[in-house]
């Protein structure tokens, strides 16, 4: 009797493993539609996707809230961020004191002003997006090549092939100094 419970258990998960990976799958095929499909809306596409996959509700923020969850009605009751360099990918200006922020400031794609200096800041939302981008490419890509290498050899033998004929050919084009020493 147990043991069916745990059988049924097992089959149960593989079952859901199985279709949260179809339905990513799925999901991710759709959004590489959208934005082949139209290139206008791919940006808004883009931006609802990383903001869906942070956690963060659909649509724009209308009202910043305090930690407490109460609305903030004035720009001065706006919080101000710590330490910006961790917080902004492209490095704020200065020595990572707070920058100034408003409530007329959208999270995405906006100029922020750091010291008196507009520079582009990415929200905290975005960084967490972004994260790990680099390494998985390169995880990406080195599965490619152990995957693929076979189909590099003959572009790389012609490649090789080819150099080797240039080089002899240079070699033929160039004259023998000592041919002609005596000459004026």
């Amino acid at each position: 009797m147990v043991d069916t419970r745990v059988r049924a258990i097992c089959e149960a998960r593989k079952a859901t493993a199985k279709a949260v990976a179809k339905a990513k799958v799925d999901y991710w095929e759709k959004f590489g539609e959208v934005l082949e499909s139209n290139f206008h809306t791919g940006n808004n596409v883009f931006k609802q996707t990383v903001r869906r996959l942070c956690g963060e509700k659909s649509g724009s923020r209308k009202v910043l809230k305090d930690r407490i969850g109460h609305p903030l009605a004035k720009d001065e009751d706006t919080p101000q961020p710590q330490a910006t360099a961790g917080r902004f990918a492209c490095g704020a200006t200065g020595n990572g004191e707070s920058p100034e922020r408003n409530i007329r400031m959208r999270p995405w794609g906006k100029m922020a002003k750091f010291y008196g200096i507009y520079s582009f800041g990415l929200s905290p939302y975005e960084q967490r997006a972004f994260r790990g981008y680099g390494k998985e490419l390169a995880k990406t890509f080195n599965q490619h090549i152990k995957d693929y290498w076979f189909i590099y050899l003959l572009p790389l033998a012609i490649l090789a092939s080819r150099a080797k004929g240039l080089d002899m050919e240079n070699k033929s084009l160039r004259k023998d100094p000592s041919k002609y020493v005596n000459d004026k």
